[in-house]
């Protein structure tokens, strides 16, 4: 993240940022003692194949990788770090959730759902804005996607989390911005067609920053060594549904695992790729 030195101060009107699962963070939150997915249905290829892949990964690369419970945890405290420097750095400072939800049309690979997401005449959009606003060199951003129940075509006998294999992808950004601004400022910062978007939007003063109550079992005690955080990193943690699992992927229940084999092969089926990369 790089810094500069043009700030501005603007309203102080604000739309709270959700409390942590408020949005979306329990769709894909399973018990922690989850285990192996079930073997219930015919597994597809493509798990098998991911399968394999994670288990040569588990017992060759002691470096980690993307579908692991340690790569989730050092994203998710990173996160918290970011904001944790803009509280230092700034006495007011501004946090954006931005959340992008699309139906995934029958016939269309999961894959294909999940490329519609950050187009090039979003992010160049929002790079215009932001640099309007005078906070392109100094704010911090992630984008993230995570998987999602679909559909359940009105059955409500299903379980509302996972209606196996009715699932898809939806998209978070999440955003840290210098100074003091409101929705009004931040117009058209997620305008993506034939799509379902929230923007919500808090201003913080620095000096009352607390860690939000909803997380006083998952961290808070770090929380209160190294500094306090808002409730964006943690609405980021709840969508990186590796945290619950023991070691890697084939911990996460059967849509999620499924979600995650098929970005990993993407549409040339291949692990030599990086199929489709986007944080999660």
């Amino acid at each position: 993240m790089a810094r500069g030195c043009s700030r501005r101060v603007g309203g102080a009107d604000a739309v709270t940022v959700p409390e942590q699962g408020d949005l979306f963070g329990d769709l894909w939150r399973v018990e922690s003692d989850a285990g192996a997915p079930s073997n219930s249905q015919e597994t597809p290829e493509s798990i098998e194949i991911f399968r394999e892949w994670l288990q040569d990964k588990a017992e060759n690369d002691a470096t980690g990788h993307s579908y692991s419970r340690r790569t989730a945890n050092r994203r998710y405290a990173r996160a918290k770090d970011v904001d944790r420097w803009f509280a230092d750095e700034y006495e007011e400072f501004t946090t954006v959730l931005i959340t992008y939800c699309q139906t995934r049309r029958d016939g269309e690979s999961i894959p294909e759902h999940a490329s519609q997401f950050y187009p090039r005449s979003v992010t160049g959009k929002r790079r215009r804005l932001l640099k309007d606003l005078g906070v392109y060199d100094e704010y911090a951003g992630i984008s993230v996607l995570a998987p999602k129940h679909g559909p359940t075509d009105g059955d409500e006998s299903r379980e509302p989390r996972v209606p196996y294999p009715f699932y898809q992808s939806h998209g978070h950004d999440f955003l840290w911005l210098p100074g003091t601004w409101c929705r009004s400022d931040l117009a058209g910062i997620a305008d993506v067609t034939n799509a379902d978007v929230h923007v919500s939007v808090e201003t913080h003063r620095s000096s009352d920053v607390t860690t939000p109550e909803c997380v006083a079992d998952r961290g808070a005690d770090i929380d209160s060594t190294r500094g306090a955080t808002t409730a964006l990193p943690h609405e980021l943690g709840n969508n990186l549904p590796l945290l619950q699992t023991r070691l890697d992927a084939r911990g996460l229940p059967r849509y999620a695992e499924h979600w995650c084999a098929e970005l990993r092969l993407a549409d040339d089926n291949s692990l030599d790729t990086k199929g489709v990369h986007r944080l999660f």
